[in-house]
Parts: C-alpha cells; structure tokens; sequence
C-alpha cells in the first residue's frame, strides 16, 4: 500500500513481503515434503500416475454466477430449485463455503490455480498480466495425468488461457467429446444465467433467457425478503423477484445436465461439484466483502464416499477447489498451492480463518482486505477516506442501485439503508456473523471486542506478508483497463 496506508514506504513494503514470505514459503515447502514422505518429489505427470488413469473418478464442476447461498436446501423457502436440492440430498452441503474475492475475474483466477488474485497480481478487475513463472492451471497436472479436462466456457481469468489448461474450452466443450469413453475427464459447466447482467434487460428478453419457467415457477414479489439495508419498494422487489428466477432457471439447466450425467451411465463413477464464483450482483453483494458478496452455495456429490444429505460448517474457501480435485484425482499439489484438501482421504484440518480481497473494480479503484472465522468477519479499508458509493458504471445500470440513490437524494432512506451513502469509510469494520447475520453493526471500537479485532488484525498483517499481497507493491497495481481489455468490452456479455 502507499505511504498514507500502511505508515511505511513501497519499497520498503516490497522488501519486508519479498523477504518474509521467500523464508515462510521455503519452510513451507520443507514441511510438506516432511509430512507426505517426499511425495512432492513425484510431479503430477509422472508415469506411475498415468498408468492408473483410467481408475481415477470422474470430476463435473457445475457453476454459476453471482449468487449467494439462495438455494431452496440452503433455506429460502421462496426459490424453487428441485434439481439443485436433489443433489444435496444426495451428497454434501457446505453452508461455510466462500469465494477469495467477490468478482468475477479476480475469484476465478484464483479457482484456476488454487493462488490468491493478490498473490498473482491478478486482483484488478478487469486487468490482464501474464501469469508468474512457473504458475500452471491446476487442470495442466490433471491432464499429464491423463484426464481429458474441458471448460464450457466463461474463463475470465484477468491472463491468457495457457495453451495447456484445456483439452477443449468451448461453448460446445463435453466430456462426450473425450476420445476414449474409458478415459476419466474434468469437465467445467458455467452458467451465465444468475449474472447480475440480467436485471439490466428488458421484460422481454428477461422471459426469453428464463423460458423454461412455468407462470407457477415464477417468484411474486410478495415472497421476496429484502435485506435491511435495502428499502422495500415495488423497483427492488422485482429486482429481487428477478433473482429468484434466475436461480429457478439456472436449476433447470443445471439438472438437464446431471440427466446427461445419468444418462452416459456415469453419475455413480463422477464427483459432482455446484458453486458459484461469488455472492449476489446486487448492491452490497457483489464487489463486497460482505457475506452478501462472498458467501458461495457448495454442494458436492460422491456417491459411496459421502453420507447423502450431510453438511459441513466448516470453512471452505473456493481456492480449496484446485487442491481438492487434485488430491481426489490421485494427484499431489504443487508447492505453489495456497488452498487445502477440504474433503476426501487426504482431507486436511479446517483454518482458523479466511482470507479476501478487493481491488480496483473496472475503472474504479479501492483496497480492502478481510478475515472471516465461523464466527466473526474482519474488513480493512486501505482508502478510509473514499465512500463506499464510488461509482462503478457497470452495476449503476441495476434498478435496484438506482433506486437507492434516487431514494437517498430525496431524503427517504433510513440506516441501515444510508450505509452505502457514508462519506467517509471506517479504518477497520468487525462483525459477529452470528448475531448480527447481515454485519450491520461495526464493533471495532467497542472495548469488549479489542481482543478478537487484534488477533484478526494481525492474522491479516501476516497473511500479506505471507502471501505476497502485491497490494504491498504500489508499482504492480495496475489502475487502468489495457486497451486489448477495452477493445473487447462492447462484446463482452459478462462482467
């Protein structure tokens, strides 16, 4: 961070990371090498891990976008998501899982590699960099491994696909398409049909993309529950009406494809996995390091494996997908990895904390970092002095966003509605989740939480120094879209 932020230079900031965290990481390296017997000798493409290809279970990622955990099994009673709910019942729910970073391109660049977007320098949304020397996409050791890995087809991951990530990264990218049926693949669905782009269309093109829905299907505006910080009127109802039948929608085609699963003979050889890359597009969702914006729905399904109908309160971050899947494959992680094993044989302990962050938002830039326990979330704003309602011109195209300021200019919001219009952000932000589920009360100044503000505090201050954050480098944070970025923005479909 700049002098104002962190008290201390850039430069000084780089020497203090880049020496730290070379020592940190080389103990590391030495204590998983200690603890797996010198496993990590063996690279993932070896001989011996290809001559067992084929014994190896199948992997299906089902994604989505922008939601939270709305799903009818994870408790709202007013969205209608059979297929979804059905293969929680047949597998595992996590109700603790997050996203690294609530948008799009910095969370999916960290899924990708199992690193953090801070880490890579891949944080910007929307940047481009060239990824670290040496940095694969985990779906490179699956397919020396001899997985046939296939993405259909968002990637989003602020650098260029690597020639080796895919064996197919289409819009008509399959399993089926494998040259072997006997050869085990990962494949990667992404929906695009809970993007927050989809409460900026008209009625018409709204009820082409959720054709599948029924008139019964359809959520009424009387079901909706509004957080409090959003005031109830007729605009914001039908936003979030909008969003439970996006999710109706995306529930159908998810369950269109696990028939295809049943229907090729392998749903009992396949783990399935449901996530999305982060929280609601809605405002103090997406962008926000809010539970609103980084809590994820995340189901898995191993059949013979998982108890059917199980949950997890664990925490669960979706940079733990990469280790996991490699570690389910047969296949050990490489060094560089920043997530754990949250499942399987090798399952490793659940962390105290979490980490996430925020960077610049298209062209709009701020800095925060947070901490989330079970418990209790920790968010440091490095720019306390920009408000919170900085525009980003992309989500001021949503009702709901423009509700809210039409509101606040005439005089009728109420806290905790005013949130968003506060001049001036807090240094430091502290909720308890539990008894405050929609983190509206700041303690960090209340004197009986100094202790817990102190231990986040400081498990943050390690956690950059540790990781790299390359916020330490103002050098390295790039505050302006490339112009190959800007070119393809007037074709892109998702932000």
């Amino acid at each position: 961070m700049t002098d104002q932020l962190r008290g201390r230079s850039g430069a000084e900031c780089g020497r203090r990371a880049t020496s730290l965290g070379k020592a940190l990481r080389s103990a590391a390296i030495i204590a998983v090498v200690a603890s797996s017997g010198g496993i990590l000798a063996r690279l993932p493409g070896d001989a011996a891990t290809s001559s067992v290809a084929t014994a190896r279970p199948n992997i299906l990622w089902v994604t989505t976008e922008d939601m939270s955990p709305d799903l009818h099994c994870f408790g709202n009673a007013a969205v209608k998501s059979p297929h979804l709910d059905a293969l929680a019942a047949q597998g595992q729910k996590f109700s603790r899982a997050f996203s690294s970073a609530p948008v799009c391109s910095a969370s999916r660049s960290s899924i990708i590699t199992g690193m953090y977007a801070t880490t890579l320098g891949t944080q910007n949304h929307r940047s481009h960099v060239d990824l670290p020397e040496g940095i694969r996409c985990f779906t490179a050791y699956l397919r020396e491994a001899g997985y046939y890995c296939t993405n259909n087809s968002k990637t989003d991951y602020n650098f260029n696909v690597p020639a080796d990530a895919w064996d197919e990264n289409s819009k008509t990218a399959h399993w089926r398409n494998r040259p072997r049926p006997d050869q085990p693949f990962f494949s990667v669905f992404n929906f695009l049909t809970t993007h927050e782009s989809k409460f900026q269309i008209n009625e018409k093109a709204f009820a082409r993309v959720t054709s599948d829905l029924r008139p019964q299907d359809r959520a009424t505006t009387e079901a909706v529950k509004l957080p409090p910080y959003i005031p109830d009127t007729a605009i914001t109802r039908h936003d979030w009406a909008r969003y439970y039948d996006m999710i109706a929608e995306m529930d159908i085609q998810a369950g269109r494809l696990l028939d295809e699963l049943e229907k090729d003979g392998l749903a009992t050889n396949t783990i399935v996995m449901f996530y999305s890359d982060h929280g609601v597009g809605l405002p103090r969702g997406k962008r926000w390091l809010y539970d609103s914006g980084t809590r994820v729905p995340l189901i898995v399904r191993w059949p013979g494996h998982i108890k059917p109908g199980s949950e997890s309160g664990e925490l669960v971050s979706l940079l733990d997908l990469a280790p996991t899947v490699l570690s389910l494959a047969g296949l050990p992680s490489p060094a560089t990895l920043q997530g754990r094993t949250f499942m399987g044989p090798e399952k490793q302990p659940e962390p105290q904390y979490l980490f996430q962050t925020r960077d610049r938002m298209d062209e709009t830039y701020d800095a925060m970092r947070s901490v989330r326990g079970r418990q209790f979330r920790y968010i440091k704003n490095f720019y306390p002095e920009k408000p919170y309602d900085l525009v980003v011109k992309y989500a001021e195209k949503t009702p709901t966003l423009q509700e809210l300021r039409r509101l606040h200019g005439e005089g009728k919001l109420v806290w905790p509605q005013t949130w968003f219009f506060q001049k001036r952000k807090p240094a430091e932000e502290l909720y308890d989740t539990k008894a405050d589920p929609w983190e509206i009360r700041n303690l960090a100044a209340d004197p009986a939480y100094a202790s817990q503000l102190g231990s986040m505090r400081r498990a943050l201050e390690l956690w950059e120094l540790t990781t790299n954050d390359k916020g330490l480098h103002p050098d390295q944070n790039s505050f302006h879209q490339p112009e190959k970025q800007k070119k393809r923005k007037a074709k892109r479909q998702d932000d």
